[in-house]
């Protein structure tokens, strides 16, 4: 199943992109070869092998060769109970957690079958996120927990809209808000007792929502904003530094997603490109097409073969979704899949 995935190719429109001296050659795979709708949300691998497409009308499976769709049916109560797919992440025992416009739902491979968390109401789930037996989710801006032994679900209660949060591998959990706060939960007293403001040093503000979070080691967190670039917040010192804060033509940078790719290495996915930037060394290169784009979010996914990095971008709600391999990339553009060669 993977070697298929990582063979598939089709030549339908290529591109070069440079960076430091390397291109990137893109291959692009249009809606009309299967996939359900353009506007991709979410992407996922599974155990299996198979790649997962949110869209906003259909959950697509991928073999490397052709898409199954799963739409609701409204005569059907084990379909899924939304088009719109938002967010997506796998268990332990290979079910995948689907987050829609309207709820959060379980899915059998076995018996392609949907089941929804009644507990979890009909909300959009914003992200969802799987830590052993724990599914974190959020649902309109507020933060839960799903319990898969217990079966309880837990609000963690915070006075400020939870905009990401992430889990740490020392299984700690960090939230990040609409009001420029990255604030650590206590499990003891069951509170966020450790808060940290990232916009005291900024002269003018526009915006302090925080989009996105990545554990940068040492007690220090990336943080991406929608208006000031990107951070870096050293706990341990309760400081930060501004980073990357601003375009090479002054305009602000908007940070969607953030993903380590080496030891002191991250991509940073803006709406203008794709930031590569060495924390280390604070040196960084760019990524970007000569028209203008939305970096929407990487994530990093493993096999057997090798590790794989995901990038997705597109104007508008419209994404393109970009995987690295050993000598090759896939992109998921917001009208076609792309396959990319490595110099």
């Amino acid at each position: 199943m993977r070697e298929r995935f990582f063979t598939f190719i089709i030549l339908l429109f290529c591109c070069i992109f440079n960076v430091s001296g390397q291109s990137y050659y893109f291959t692009h795979y249009q809606v009309e070869d299967g996939l359900s709708n353009n506007a991709v949300l979410c992407i996922l691998q599974d155990k299996l092998g198979f790649m997962w497409f949110g869209t906003r009308d259909g959950l697509n499976r991928f073999d490397g060769l052709s898409y199954k769709i799963f739409r609701n049916n409204p005569t059907d109560s084990n379909s899924i109970g939304s088009n719109a797919i938002i967010s997506l992440d796998e268990a332990a025992d290979k079910k995948i957690w689907v987050g829609t416009e309207k709820g959060l739902y379980i899915f059998n491979e076995l018996t392609e079958k949907f089941t929804q968390l009644k507990g979890a109401g009909n909300g959009a789930i914003q992200s969802v996120k799987i830590l052993g037996n724990d599914v974190f989710y959020i649902n309109m801006y507020v933060l839960y927990s799903y319990n898969t032994l217990t079966k309880k679900i837990t609000q963690y209660n915070f006075p400020n809209e939870v905009t990401s949060f992430i889990l740490q591998n020392d299984n700690s959990l960090w939230i990040a808000t609409a009001t420029g706060l990255v604030a650590k939960y206590n499990k003891v007293s069951k509170s966020f007792d450790k808060t940290y403001n990232v916009f005291t040093k900024s002269k003018s503000i526009v915006s302090k929502w925080i989009q996105s979070l990545c554990d940068a080691g040492d007690g220090k967190l990336l943080v991406g904003t929608s208006n000031e670039g990107l951070k870096l917040l050293d706990t341990k010192n309760a400081d930060y530094e501004n980073l990357i804060t601003h375009n090479a033509d002054k305009t602000d940078i908007t940070v969607m997603d953030i993903l380590k790719t080496a030891n002191d290495e991250y991509w940073v996915a803006s709406q203008t490109g794709i930031y590569i930037i060495n924390i280390n060394s604070r040196q960084y290169s760019y990524i970007r097409k000569s028209m203008k784009i939305h970096i929407r979010f990487l994530t990093i996914l493993y096999n057997h073969f090798s590790k794989i990095v995901r990038v997705e971008y597109g104007p508008a709600l419209t994404l393109e979704v970009l995987t690295i391999s050993h000598n090759s990339k896939w992109l998921l553009k917001n009208t076609s899949l792309k396959r990319v060669a490595l110099p």
